[in-house]
């Protein structure tokens, strides 16, 4: 390791612990870190979501179509987050590799924890909110919060460092903003004119 190394690895370790030491000490952040980490409450957004934009089609056209989209980068995000960036880079979690990490959900998860699946999923689909234009202003900086707490919540629960979110975060929107340049969204758009 370069000295710049050992600097930036230090650096993650001492975030993770300033983040990380809140864990425990009040319920109600516990509880919420653990909600927007939760995949069960995420899958249950997203099929509100669905519905919503199923029943408000006429007011807001283009709504259904932002959320397939989203739901297309953020599955390309998560699958290249785990098959590909995690395989290469094999960076162990912190809950497994260091001693003292204070672990809410009493499991670490998988052994690799960069890039994170959670942050690249959350960075994929906020950035394809915005790059649609489809939601009203108030509903993508709803989602800006609502991704930065995910982001947040993987670092509290001690499962990922700062840098692992932070890569994450960053491959999302770096795969959203390619599908969406590549035209998959205008795709979308013309096979729904055809339909």
């Amino acid at each position: 390791h370069s000295l710049m190394e050992d600097m930036l690895v230090k650096i993650d370790i001492q975030l993770l612990r300033l983040i990380n030491d809140q864990a425990g000490m009040f319920s109600l952040l516990d509880q919420l870190m653990v909600l927007v980490s939760d995949t069960v409450f995420w899958t249950c957004v997203f099929l509100a979501l669905l519905v919503f934009s199923f029943a408000k089609r006429v007011r807001y056209p283009g709504l259904l179509l932002a959320i397939i989209f989203g739901l297309l980068c953020l599955g390309a995000a998560d699958l290249i987050s785990f098959e590909v960036v995690k395989q290469y880079f094999k960076r162990e979690r912190p809950c497994w590799a260091l001693e003292d990490v204070k672990m809410i959900l009493g499991r670490c998860g998988g052994s690799y924890g960069f890039t994170s699946n959670h942050a690249a999923n959350a960075g994929a689909f906020v950035t394809a909110i915005f790059l649609t234009y489809a939601f009203p202003a108030g509903i993508r900086w709803i989602a800006i919060v609502l991704a930065f707490a995910v982001c947040i919540s993987r670092v509290f629960l001690g499962v990922h460092y700062p840098a692992d979110v932070i890569g994450g975060f960053v491959l999302g929107c770096g795969i959203s903003f390619v599908l969406y340049k590549v035209g998959i969204f205008g795709l979308l758009r013309r096979l729904e004119t055809r339909a």
